[in-house]
């Protein structure tokens, strides 16, 4: 003998002896229900694409530093007193530059005015170092001194800024006149230090 049951719809579904009967409504969305959970997750690998080729970069050619404006005395030579030289210098390169230094060409300075040079007395103050003088301007190799800046600057591609060295121009106490000087002189930076 077989029971009947009777769901929510009219039509009966016949279940053997002992075993419960389910409408196709129940029978669907149980049939959902162990799809979702019985599903295995799906597995997704990346697939490695590739395209080739080769870049060639010739050895860089550093461009020389531009001097701009009128570099000066960071103040008026007065007798006794000891100044530094100051100027703006922009870095033409396409990578940084750090200034330490200027080198003063050997022999370069002039005492303005050159006539009174005896009563102003006006000397370079002795250098940390010196160094050949880089070609260049119609200039000879010579040693020449060196005077570093307090702390280095380092200057962006494209950019400009002031450098100061302090302590390069002297001027004796017993000078007897205000002076000026002018002199010959190359940045020194550097690429690629700390």
């Amino acid at each position: 003998m077989t029971d009947t049951y009777t769901g929510q719809h009219s039509e009966t579904v016949a279940a053997p002896k002992g075993k419960r009967k389910f409408t196709r409504k129940q029978i669907v969305i149980a049939s959902v229900l162990g799809a979702v959970i019985i599903a295995p997750p799906a597995a997704y690998a990346a697939v490695k694409i590739f395209g080739f080729g080769s870049f060639e970069q010739a050895a860089g050619t550093p461009t020389a530093l531009q001097i701009t404006g009128t570099p000066t005395t960071t103040k008026t030579l007065a007798p006794g007193q000891t100044v530094g030289v100051k100027g703006i210098v922009k870095n033409t390169n396409d990578f940084p530059v750090k200034i330490t230094s200027i080198v003063i060409k050997k022999d370069s300075e002039t005492v303005v005015p050159a006539a009174d040079a005896a009563a102003c007395k006006i000397s370079l103050v002795a250098p940390a170092s010196t160094t050949t003088f880089p070609e260049g301007n119609g200039s000879t190799p010579a040693a020449s001194p060196v005077y570093n800046l307090s702390t280095a600057v380092t200057i962006q591609p494209g950019f400009s800024t002031e450098i100061v060295v302090p302590n390069v121009v002297t001027q004796d106490a017993t000078a007897t006149k205000l002076c000026g000087i002018k002199a010959d002189y190359a940045v020194i930076g550097e690429v690629g230090s700390n």
